[in-house]
């Protein structure tokens, strides 16, 4: 491959440069030497190009041919499987049509059967709401019977301190205090 490629590289620097001597025959100025220098280092160029670059473009195109046929392996494959997929969703359907008045019977009594278990959740589900509501209000009626009670001891507490203040005299009260600290004091040996 590399003979083929220098050959045609050769070969198309002598055509080039025969083509520029001939045409110097007609005109008299000729092409220049540079223009000759400039095809053979282009020619050159190339080739090195070609040469270094050579690997690596084979690669990247074996490599891309790789994909591309993995991928249509993939994609067969796909493909396959998607029409047996098919084929087996035919059969399905044909199968479902054939049993469908049985399958619209036993919907029904399902249907039925759904019902009834229904409404009997509904049921005992209102019955535990009502025994809900009725322990909610008796603990209710309790705390309120019990805040009363207590305020009904706050206000007689209050209503006999007050009496006592007005019908016990200071001569009394001193004596009160005294026992009361003879008794702690006693409490507390």
């Amino acid at each position: 491959m590399m003979k083929v490629i220098t050959s045609f590289a050769v070969a198309g620097t002598s055509a080039f440069a025969t083509a520029a001597f001939a045409a110097d025959a007609g005109h008299g100025a000729g092409v220049p030497q540079v223009v000759v220098y400039q095809a053979i280092n282009f020619a050159l160029f190339a080739i090195i190009l070609f040469m270094l670059l050579k690997n690596k473009v084979v690669g990247h195109f074996t490599q891309r041919r790789n994909e591309y046929l993995a991928a249509a392996l993939k994609y067969d494959h796909a493909k396959r499987e998607a029409e047996h997929k098919i084929a087996d969703l035919k059969s399905r359907m044909q199968k479902l049509e054939a049993t469908a008045s049985e399958s619209v019977q036993k919907a029904k009594t399902e249907a039925a059967q759904l019902q009834g278990k229904i409404v009997a959740d509904a049921q005992a589900t209102s019955q535990k709401l009502q025994q809900e509501t009725k322990r909610t209000l008796d603990a209710e009626v309790a705390r309120a019977v019990q805040e009363l009670r207590e305020e009904v001891l706050a206000q007689a507490t209050k209503a006999a301190r007050e009496l006592m203040q007005q019908q016990i005299k200071e001569q009394d009260q001193q004596r009160l205090q005294k026992e009361f600290v003879e008794k702690i004091r006693v409490v507390q040996q």
